[in-house]
């Protein structure tokens, strides 16, 4: 009796040991898909803690403290694994849940490894649109540039050219500076330029999130652009055309020599 209950103590012991050993591992693809998912579940957490606790200043402190260590560590152990296969394509999928999801830059090893690597990769253009704000990082235009001039799919080369538009654009009023006029010029020259080419070349592919075509959305940024140099203090207000509530067509400069009162917003 003594042996039998040593044996089925054996067993329990044993068993579950011997069914993990036997799960497959995790494939790589799957591992980055993990740390998404976990990322994106703490980030979900992380706003609706600021919210619940909106009107205490220290608590907010401590969990903004909480978050930012979670991120870093969670981007440290991802560029680890992403250095560790970057030979395999599916390396690629950790750099955009790196840029795309945790909003980390790319270090001068990861950039090489992108450009040497995946640069024909398919969803290069993923990764370019994701880049389109990040102006203050030459790396970014590196990337940027690079898929523009020779990646072999067409749509993502667009989307590449789009996203320089919008980098330079960006640059061109960037944040906490002040540019002289003629380099800010320059940096909305080079933006209209991209703009320019992605109308003419460009105009009928998707942006990777699916909402709209690059030509009318370049379209847009070129007059954005024109209209820049009107919004000052003391100039008159670029032209604004549309239709009021009733559907009847009307412009802005109808109204003049009145008192206007814009109401401006969106959907984002």
């Amino acid at each position: 009796m003594t042996y039998r209950w040593l044996a089925i103590w054996l067993i329990a012991l044993v068993g579950p040991a011997v069914a993990a050993a036997d799960e497959p591992p995790k494939s790589l693809a799957d591992q980055f898909a993990g740390i998404k998912k976990e990322h994106q579940e703490r980030e979900k957490k992380f706003y609706n803690d600021l919210r619940e606790h909106r009107k205490d200043d220290k608590k907010i402190g401590e969990l903004n403290d909480e978050y930012h260590t979670f991120a870093r560590k969670q981007a440290e152990a991802l560029k680890a694994l992403i250095k560790k296969h970057g030979d395999d394509p599916a390396a690629f999928e950790g750099v955009l849940v790196l840029v795309g999801e945790l909003r980390y830059p790319l270090d001068d090893d990861l950039v090489k490894l992108v450009t040497d690597k995946h640069s024909a990769n398919p969803k290069m253009g993923q990764l370019c649109y994701d880049l389109r704000y990040r102006s203050s990082e030459a790396w970014a235009e590196k990337i940027l540039t690079e898929t523009g001039a020779k990646h072999p799919d067409k749509a993502v080369r667009g989307v590449a050219v789009y996203s320089l538009g919008v980098y330079h654009r960006t640059r061109a009023q960037p944040y906490g500076q002040k540019l002289t006029e003629e380099e800010q010029q320059k940096r909305f020259a080079e933006a209209a330029k991209h703009f320019t080419e992605v109308t003419k070349a460009y105009a009928e592919v998707t942006t990777p999130d699916g909402k709209g075509k690059l030509g009318p959305k370049a379209a847009a940024e070129l007059v954005r652009i024109k209209n820049i140099p009107n919004l000052k203090v003391g100039e008159p207000a670029p032209e604004i055309t549309g239709e009021d509530i009733e559907g009847k067509p009307f412009k802005l400069s109808d109204y003049r020599g009145k008192v206007v009162l814009l109401d401006v917003w969106g959907h984002w």
